[in-house]
């Protein structure tokens, strides 16, 4: 406190902006008081380790389904693992016999426009209060219609959404994919906000639209289920329509001794597991429980490299994350092979083919996520003559 230093005192000290030093012997003895006060002193010392402890704490909690659910966001593919999952195929039909293949033809101007899932349709769709939401929509007009310079189509709501949510439209081969994004302050837990989607041109005599409901909720519910209905190598699809699945698998780590990771409880290593195991599927009929080795030691070796906790639970949820689709992976790959002799055997030893997949992928999955992008760039796979 300065308040009652002379007018001589203070230009002693500070120069005329009050703000800087004066390098002088008075003013290098004042920064070295308060330097030693601040550097010493305990109260700042404990308030910074427990601003460091919340942030490192507000990263363990953010949810691993939303950060699951990012990862479906970012690619789609993703949601092809998860119960009732649409297969992903691609965007053409080989054409075996020869010649072109058959490339999707749209008509000039939309016919209809219909939501995709019966429970969007009828009970309407989720949207988390500060969140996103994609919601797609089956429709029959040609993939440049909202980008042509002519008779440029458009995308357009009736009814209560404006003010209340943000949106965005996209469209490839008769399925316009529209992300709804609730805008900060406008809309509240319980909201219930109807309204029409429309899409509209100059040629047409009137819109084609559909109707939809956004229900604001704090957190939207995910599926938990492990196990889903699959017919051989078909889509997923119930009266011809892909039904939208969103949710993460229980999954639980396994250390070789049974101690809780954080504040989460682990499970023992079985007996013959050892460092080099990935982990472990448990099929309990409905659900698929995934087990996923913590102390495995490719990941361990990754996990001491990093310095603070922040980085260190940041590599963890990486390891997770990329190990339980690795596993999804296999048990995707697995229910949709026909059933017949050749599948039969397999089943005889589905839990050494999941320990070995584990088993490969805990040795390569650290090295995908965070060495890979490193090592391959436009900058390494470039001719230097380009």
């Amino acid at each position: 406190d300065a308040s009652n230093l002379s007018e001589a005192a203070h230009n002693d000290v500070w120069k005329g902006d009050r703000e800087n030093i004066r390098a002088t012997v008075t003013g290098n003895i004042y920064t070295d008081e308060v330097t030693n006060l601040i550097s010493n002193s305990e109260f700042l010392k404990n308030l910074q380790r427990r601003i460091a402890h919340e942030q490192t704490e507000s990263i363990a909690e953010t949810s691993r389904v939303d950060l699951f659910q990012d990862l479906v966001n970012n690619d789609p593919s993703i949601a092809q693992l998860l119960p009732d999952g649409v297969l992903v195929r691609l965007p053409r039909v080989i054409n075996l016999g020869g010649g072109e293949p058959d490339e999707y033809e749209g008509k000039y101007s939309p016919t209809f426009l219909e939501v995709v899932g019966r429970n969007v349709r009828v009970n309407g769709a989720e949207i988390e209060v500060d969140g996103k939401r994609r919601v797609v929509f089956k429709t029959d007009v040609v993939n440049d219609y909202l980008t042509r310079p002519d008779n440029r189509g458009r995308v357009f709501t009736v009814g209560d959404l404006s003010g209340k949510c943000s949106y965005t439209a996209s469209l490839r081969n008769g399925q316009l994919t529209v992300v709804f994004t609730a805008l900060e302050n406008r809309v509240s837990v319980g909201d219930e906000i109807a309204f029409s989607l429309a899409m509209l041109d100059d040629a047409m005599p009137e819109p084609v639209s559909a109707e939809l409901k956004l229900v604001v909720v704090e957190h939207r519910k995910r599926s938990q289920s492990g196990g889903g209905r699959r017919n051989g190598g078909s889509q997923t699809i119930v009266d011809g329509e892909s039904e939208e699945a969103a949710g993460l698998p229980p999954t639980k780590w396994l250390t070789r001794d049974g101690r809780a990771i954080g504040d989460e409880e682990s499970e023992q290593w079985p007996d013959d597991f050892t460092d080099q195991d990935g982990g472990k599927v448990d099929d309990l009929g409905e659900v698929r429980a995934y087990y996923i080795n913590y102390d495995n030691a490719h990941f361990q070796h990754f996990l001491n490299r990093e310095r603070n906790d922040i980085d260190k639970k940041v590599v963890t949820q990486q390891y997770r994350l990329a190990m339980l689709v690795l596993m999804l992976g296999v048990e995707d790959a697995f229910s949709r092979m026909e059933q017949g002799d050749e599948k039969m055997a397999l089943e005889e030893h589905i839990d050494e083919i999941r320990r070995l997949a584990a088993n490969g992928a805990a040795t390569v999955v650290m090295s995908i996520a965070k060495t890979l992008a490193q090592i391959v760039n436009p900058a390494s796979v470039s001719d230097p003559d380009d």
